[in-house]
This record gives structure tokens, C-alpha cells and sequence, in this order.
């Protein structure tokens, strides 16, 4: 199993999705869209920021190693249920 499925098991997808999602809570995004390959994710939202006169929404999009998905996860994630 190459480096990055390993660290993608040893994460698992709570911890995977508990990464994105307090990224997400962090830059106060909105209607995301995740997608997996084979190397990592793309993350793509409608990230909200407000201006002198209101809000603005934008489109971004982040593409993430699992590596890097690993970094942004809590120490302390738990590792995924077995089935």
C-alpha cells in the first residue's frame, strides 16, 4: 500500500472529514463539494467574506494531499470503526 493510502487508513474518514470540516467552519465556507482520488481530495465552496457593504461569496477550491489532510486532522481523532 503506498504512503499516502496508508496514512488515508490510519486516518480513516472520521478523521478525514473532521479535518475538512472544521477547515470549512474556519473560513466560514458553504455548499462544499469533496471528491477523492487516488492521492488525496479537492475541496471546492463557496467561501463567504464580508466587505464595507455587505458579503461577497467566492468559489474556492483546495486540493490536499492526504499527507497534508493529516496535518490539518486533531491529534486525538479517532481511528475509523472496523467493519
Amino acid at each position: 500500500m503506498e504512503e499516502g493510502r496508508m496514512i488515508k487508513h490510519k486516518l480513516g474518514y472520521t478523521g478525514l472529514l473532521q479535518a475538512v470540516g472544521r477547515f470549512c467552519d474556519k473560513e466560514k465556507m458553504d455548499e462544499i463539494f469533496l471528491m477523492e482520488f487516488d492521492k488525496g481530495i479537492v475541496l471546492q465552496a463557496i467561501k463567504v467574506e464580508s466587505t464595507g457593504e455587505g458579503y461577497i461569496r467566492r468559489i474556492a477550491t483546495y486540493t490536499w494531499s492526504y499527507e497534508q489532510v493529516a496535518e490539518m486532522a486533531p491529534k486525538s481523532t479517532p481511528k475509523a470503526p472496523q467493519a
